[in-house]
């Protein structure tokens, strides 16, 4: 059995779709399973659904209970959510991997491109924690990390787009940064479950475009997208943190993307991984 901690967030539900296809017997772990989440794909109609929070041991034990595999997909970075990357990619996932590793399980963690403990982006830091943490553990892993969704970029520039249809960007929103879609992401973790030659490694999966904020909104929507000044940005990012600290995160990180190269490559993963597979982003030519 194949437990799946995330699974119902944006990557966890297909790579619990696509295991059930499979064949796989799936526990999709989450703490907001919802059992009507097993009817928007009928793959998933035998899946079984488990609502719990992995950042108490207890739990993250009950989550692995007879798994012979994890997945961890689970992120903080949602803004409608009160937990952050501290709390999520750092604490949960590491509470997650010690339930793993006392188990025996092969554990797959979704992490992302850039991962580093000296990264200014708080999220990438806390990424980076965990996969150290679980490179000191005895369990069988693999890493797989991403670049940015498409599919979650797409809907944050749609749903910042006023009457005008233009977009509303946080800050300059210049740098480039590198963007994927989550099909190639969950096809690479479930080739990591089924694959134990990729025990021990660290598979990177990124798109074939590097486009800033700017030209992917502009490109999305037909329309030059409007810019928030970094100065407003940097104070919602410090005085919304008490109240809404979801937002707070969006401002923070927005302010720390324009400082860091996000762009990939995806030449050098796809030569050592020729299974890797790469789908358009589909955005009308600039």
């Amino acid at each position: 059995m194949i437990a799946v901690v995330g699974g119902t967030g944006r990557l966890g539900t297909q790579v619990s779709a696509m295991l059930a296809r499979k064949g796989e017997s799936v526990r999709v772990v989450s703490r907001y399973a919802d059992p009507s989440a097993r009817d928007s794909d009928p793959a998933l109609a035998g899946a079984e659904l488990m609502a719990a929070d992995v950042a108490d041991a207890g739990q993250a034990r009950a989550a692995v209970s007879g798994a012979s595999h994890v997945v961890a997909a689970l992120t903080g970075m949602d803004p409608r959510r009160g937990a952050g990357p501290r709390a999520v990619d750092r604490d949960a996932a590491i509470a997650l991997i010690d339930a793993a590793d006392e188990a025996g399980c092969h554990l797959v963690l979704v992490s992302i491109v850039g991962a580093a403990a000296d990264s200014p982006i708080e999220l990438f830091r806390m990424k980076a924690a965990a996969e150290s943490h679980l490179r000191a553990t005895h369990t069988p892993w693999t890493i797989v990390r991403a670049t940015a969704f498409a599919e979650l970029w797409t809907e944050v520039v749609t749903g910042s787009a006023g009457r005008d249809g233009r977009a509303r960007l946080l800050g300059p929103a210049r740098s480039p940064m590198n963007f994927v879609r989550v099909a190639d992401v969950a096809r690479a973790v479930v080739r990591a479950t089924e694959d134990d030659a990729l025990i021990g490694h660290c598979v990177e999966v990124g798109g074939t475009e590097n486009l800033s904020l700017t030209e992917f909104a502009a490109r999305l929507t037909g329309r030059p997208p409007r810019h928030l000044p970094h100065p407003l940005v940097r104070a919602i990012g410090r005085v919304a943190e008490p109240l809404a600290p979801g937002i707070a995160r969006i401002a923070q990180q927005a302010t720390a993307m324009d400082t860091v190269d996000l762009t990939f490559d995806p030449g050098p993963a796809r030569a050592t991984y020729p299974w890797l597979t790469t789908t358009s982003l589909a955005l009308p030519a600039a």
